[in-house]
């Protein structure tokens, strides 16, 4: 079941159902969402009739994470790959398709991704972190973070920043090890709003840190 509501005021709006099928992640394309499930699959949902009226097969097992970037769609998956994705329209700007720009191989399952220009990083069970140039399929770094337990990245003023039961800042060019601070307890879900990192911890506790002065609110 996905529910969506309206902005400012949060009033619900529609909840979609498909039958078996645990809706995962999306993205928000303009008319559209695109939403990533357990059956390797993107579902569109017009926005105003809030129902599917496209299913596309994108992988062969549960997809993970959804990011757009450029008007490119990037997915992640158990099926231990990250595909880039360019998006077909119909004259009425309905979602026709997704044809497949580029694959690329892990050696696990990619838990989540994020994304800026051409640079990727993929989070990989086993707590590895890999940095791509998607655009040449060229893997430019590899670190294991198995003592932080790594599951989730971000892109934030020009620094990857790592997320398990700790937040990690990498530099973006030299990738060397910056600001660390451990939690209590693995980051569940993020959302950085301007220089505020806002987490939502296993324990069920919500914090917020500022990723400029590198403490918490």
């Amino acid at each position: 079941m996905m529910y969506t509501y309206r902005l400012p005021d949060m009033k619900y709006a529609y909840g979609v159902i498909i039958s078996n099928v645990s809706l995962i992640c999306g993205v928000d394309l303009k008319h559209s969402l695109c939403v990533g499930s357990s059956d390797g699959k993107c579902y569109v949902l017009s926005k105003q009739q809030g129902s599917v009226y496209q299913s596309i097969p994108c992988h062969y097992d549960t997809i993970t994470d959804m990011q757009l970037d450029a008007d490119l769609i990037f997915s992640s998956s158990w099926d231990s790959s990250v595909k880039v994705w360019s998006v077909t329209t119909t004259p009425q700007n309905k979602i026709k398709g997704l044809r497949l720009i580029n694959d690329l191989d892990h050696d696990d399952v990619v838990q989540s991704i994020a994304v800026s220009g051409p640079m990727l990083v993929s989070c990989v069970q086993g707590c590895s972190v890999v940095v791509w140039d998607w655009d040449a399929m060229e893997v430019l770094h590899t670190i294991d973070y198995t003592h932080h337990d790594i599951a989730h990245a971000a892109i934030w003023d020009n620094h990857v920043v790592l997320m398990g039961v700790s937040v990690v800042y990498l530099n973006f060019k030299t990738f060397e090890e910056g600001l660390t601070r451990r939690f209590d307890a693995n980051i569940r879900s993020y959302q950085i709003c301007g220089n505020i990192l806002c987490t939502l911890e296993q324990n069920g506790k919500i914090t917020l840190f500022d990723l400029v002065e590198g403490r918490l609110v």
